[in-house]
């Protein structure tokens, strides 16, 4: 009998089955069956590890209930743990293990593979500290930089930049084109000068399109009176220019404050 199905979906779920089932079958049998070396770590060891990295003082709680990490043991098994973070890095804790437990012969590596699967380094998002704070000293570490590396000392630093250069045409006259040019200055010029003049341009460029003063929902207003228009068939806004045109045509004068309170103009 001939089966219509492609040869590459049989042999998809040959692996996919292989992996999910067969597999973790052979891998406890290979551990039952494999000789295992004379300093090989005991069960007892292990889980004495594995309950060290879970102490108070070396992981604790994010405090969040949405931090779980979920682990697969097997087909449709499935292990859940709230997440801990270490309060030291791995090193310092292996040494503090090895102080404190000094008959337990046990290499960095292992010590690190006994790691329960929901403890994971801290990030920068998990330490508890004020945003301000935080931004006075990368200020200031930043500002210490920039001193450095505009010294005589500091070493220059090869970058590319586009600018307008001239090109001489016919006769006399030139022509600006914008060309890709190599600059080699120190880095602090690079990192400050150069960068902090695009972005004073840029908030310049933001302020001086943002409108000043207090608010009052005319933006709103006149959105809502070009939708009643178009309802009415009164006209077309499909563009920022059509919006302006109907504001010009229709919403010269404000009637008075009962415009700002919600009641609309009858067009």
């Amino acid at each position: 009998m001939k089966l219509d199905i492609p040869v590459r979906r049989i042999s998809g779920g040959r692996r996919i089955r292989l992996n999910s089932e067969i597999r973790p079958l052979l891998l406890e049998l290979y551990k039952k069956k494999k000789k295992t070396r004379s300093d090989a770590s005991s069960e007892d060891e292990k889980r004495q590890v594995y309950e060290y990295w879970k102490k108070s003082g070396i992981s604790r709680p994010t405090g969040n209930k949405s931090d779980v990490k979920r682990e697969r043991l097997g087909p449709n098994i499935y292990a859940s743990h709230m997440i801990q973070i270490l309060e030291k890095t791995q090193t310092e804790v292996y040494t503090d293990f090895r102080i404190e437990n000094p008959e337990i012969k046990i290499s960095q590596r292992s010590f690190e593979n006994c790691k329960p699967f929901f403890v994971r380094p801290i990030r920068q998002k998990d330490r508890q500290t004020c945003c301000c704070r935080y931004h006075v000293e990368i200020k200031s570490s930043f500002k210490a930089y920039e001193e450095s590396d505009e010294s005589e000392s500091a070493m220059n630093v090869k970058w590319e930049k586009f600018e307008y250069i001239n090109f001489n045409v016919k006769g006399d006259k030139t022509v600006k084109k914008l060309q890709l040019v190599t600059k080699e200055t120190k880095a602090g010029v690079l990192s400050f000068t150069h960068y902090r003049t695009n972005e004073n341009f840029s908030i310049s460029s933001t302020l001086s399109s943002l409108p000043f003063g207090p608010q009052d929902a005319l933006g709103g207003i006149s959105k809502r009176q070009a939708d009643l228009t178009v309802l009415r068939d009164q006209c077309r806004t499909q563009t920022a220019k059509d919006l302006y045109n109907f504001g010009t045509k229709f919403l010269t004068t404000i009637l008075n404050q009962e415009l700002a309170e919600g009641e609309y103009i009858d067009i």
